[in-house]
């Protein structure tokens, strides 16, 4: 095989490498598969950081238990201890107000809690 034509054949090779490499590109101005999932997962986390009682299955304050109340934002185990305490004493709350009742919650904590809690 001549030297030119051994040349040849090797820039046809390298030129449909490189035709090969760009048909999986993504077309100029559009995003790929993975780019557009990570700009979801970016915009959901944003949303989820400033509105997360949208994500959150309220707890009901009558019915949970200590773990299951320590899921909510702000109530810790001790909170929690003293909210079931609080709950087998006095019966159940008839009102998300009647939280402040048990000590450690004012009407700030109060405020905070009613997006994640139900009766």
């Amino acid at each position: 095989m001549s030297h030119s034509r051994h040349l040849s054949l090797t820039l046809v090779f390298i030129l449909g490498l490189g035709l090969l490499a760009v048909s999986f590109l993504p077309p100029a101005g559009r995003q790929s598969a993975t780019d557009a999932g990570d700009d979801e997962a970016r915009l959901l986390a944003a949303v989820q950081s400033e509105h997360p009682s949208l994500f959150f299955q309220a707890i009901s304050i009558n019915r949970a238990d200590a773990p299951q109340l320590t899921v909510v934002p702000g109530i810790g185990p001790e909170l929690a201890r003293r909210i079931v305490a609080y709950r087998a004493s006095n019966g159940p709350f008839r009102d998300l107000a009647d939280l402040e009742r048990v000590r450690g919650i004012g009407p700030a904590k109060l405020a905070d809690l009613r997006a994640y809690c139900s009766l």
